[in-house]
């Protein structure tokens, strides 16, 4: 259960990041911060 739900967000967040990328294409790598900053969170859940 937990696992899927982790799959969950991981898909989540790569759409966001995706879309974020779209926007702005310079800052690419605030997305992966903020991908890693997720990851984080679920971790401690």
């Amino acid at each position: 259960m937990r696992k899927d739900r982790e799959e969950q967000m991981k898909s989540l967040c790569q759409r966001v990041i995706l879309n974020k990328t779209r926007e702005h294409r310079r800052q690419r790598w605030t997305g992966e911060k903020d991908y890693q900053t997720v990851l984080r969170i679920l971790s401690y859940q």
